[in-house]
């Protein structure tokens, strides 16, 4: 029984204590349990290192058919891209084009590979290192984008990521003065199609040669005119804007207020890095969009009794107010005097409608009383024998003129091409078409503009019907 107690103990030892009483009661019939119990026990273990072997062999035969070097996405770490990393511009007509490392040689002197809308590629382009030179047509100043095609890395094949690039263009400088053989008005604000009336700004296309490198950013303005003002002196009307389209055209915007040339109108004169042209082929015309229509002087005992109409040529209303208008008086010598203004009406001139400025000792009796849209001081000052009047953009005298009448002895200054005959008390002079035509002829000379003095006075302001 001893050699049981011990097989007992071994089992319990085995099993653990809560088994032990079981075992013994059961004498050497059970002796060989814990033997047994063994043996499943080591089979089982075998089975699962068999297990976990053909589990490891199932994964390293999935795994072997993967590049150990690609991760879970499918692409390869190790294989960095190949791009066009930049392109610049080192001259007028040369561009280089920088790679990330060195591209295939053969393919990347191949001209075809290069695309860049706006520009003609010539020559054999030449490679150094990862720079590739090309030779482009004349380059502007403005941007562009290069494509490049079928250039593969040299080292390895690869074949381009990043294919395009932006770059600056570099336009050649000017080795001599422009020249401006054209003036195409392109738009005018107020909106008058191509007429560039004077009571508005005018856009313009210049083209010519040797605009390249001009700066219309600058202080003093590249581009202007050889205008004069109302007495003849210089004025030299400078663009408010420009825009430099290519080296043979530029985009300008002259401002409202230009005195009229008659049909000769001003030169355009443009300045580039070695100077500036001294006339154009093609002029700029600005045109008068508001002229003088009727002169009345006075009546006889109340010469301080007067007026002058005005009339909108243009096929926009016109706010005079707004437009900033002055009427300017000249005396028998030529000496200005800007007029203080107050407003009875609005002061809107309808298209092809008229305006009336009436001295302030009109009274009711007077037949332009009840039209009348603006009032003046005449104590002083006023409409006289041989003198003159005109309407400007400012207070100066002689700036910004959009139109001037003299008459009698009144100095050349103060009348355009050719002075009135002198208008007597009780008569009034009136703008050539008239009768209902409208006062539209204005060839910047005075007395071939206006019809002869007459009696019969026909004030209109801007209540009064329109005529075209």
């Amino acid at each position: 029984m001893v050699r049981a107690s011990k097989k007992t103990l071994l089992v319990g030892m085995a099993f653990g204590a809560s088994s032990l009483l079981a075992f013994a009661g059961c004498g050497d019939d059970m002796a060989t349990t814990p033997s047994t119990l063994g043996q499943i026990d080591a089979g089982s273990k075998d089975a699962r290192a068999r297990d976990a072997t053909t589990d490891s062999g199932k994964d390293a035969g999935k795994d072997a058919s993967k590049d150990p070097t690609e991760d879970d996405s499918g692409t390869d770490p190790e294989v960095t891209k190949f791009n066009v990393t930049a392109v610049s511009s080192t001259g007028s007509t040369q561009i280089k084009v920088a790679f990330d490392a060195p591209p295939n040689a053969t393919e990347a002197v191949d001209l075809a590979n290069y695309a860049a809308p706006g520009l003609t590629f010539s020559g054999t382009p030449s490679l150094s290192g990862s720079t590739v030179t090309l030779t482009t047509s004349a380059q502007e100043n403005k941007s562009y984008t290069l494509t490049v095609s079928n250039v593969t890395r040299a080292s390895d094949g690869e074949a381009l990521s990043a294919t395009t690039a932006t770059f600056k263009g570099t336009v050649a400088l000017p080795t001599t003065a422009p020249t401006v053989t054209n003036v195409v008005v392109s738009a005018s604000n107020p909106d008058n199609g191509a007429i560039p009336y004077n009571t508005g700004t005018a856009t313009v296309v210049i083209t010519g040669t040797g605009f390249a490198g001009i700066d219309c950013a600058a202080a003093t303005k590249p581009i202007k005119l050889d205008d004069l003002d109302g007495l003849g002196t210089a004025v030299g009307t400078t663009a408010t804007s420009c825009t430099v389209d290519s080296a043979t055209q530029v985009t300008a915007t002259f401002p409202a207020g230009i005195r009229t040339n008659g049909a000769t109108g001003w030169n355009v004169l443009v300045t580039n890095v070695i100077g500036a042209n001294t006339s154009s082929a093609v002029k700029f015309v600005p045109v008068a969009g508001l002229v003088i229509s009727e002169i009345y002087t006075g009546t006889s005992g109340n010469t301080d009794h007067e007026y002058v109409e005005i009339y909108n040529r243009t096929s926009k209303s016109i706010d005079v107010k707004a437009l900033g208008i002055h009427l300017h008086t000249l005396s028998s010598g030529g000496t200005g005097a800007n007029k203080a203004l107050t407003y009875v009406t609005a002061g809107v001139i309808p298209s092809h409608g008229f305006l009336v400025f009436a001295s302030a000792a009109s009274t009711a009796a007077d037949s332009w009383f009840n039209v009348r849209d603006i009032t003046f001081s005449a104590a002083s000052a006023g409409l006289v024998g041989n003198g003159g009047v005109y309407i400007s953009l400012s207070t100066t005298e002689a700036v910004k003129v959009l139109d001037k009448v003299g008459w009698g002895k009144q100095p050349a200054t103060g009348f355009e091409g050719n002075v009135l005959p002198d208008i007597a008390s009780n008569y009034s002079v009136e703008r050539k078409p008239a009768g209902g035509a409208g006062h539209s002829v204005d060839t910047d000379d005075n007395k071939a503009d206006f019809n002869a003095a007459s009696t019969t006075l026909t004030p209109r302001g801007t209540a009064s019907a329109a005529q075209p």
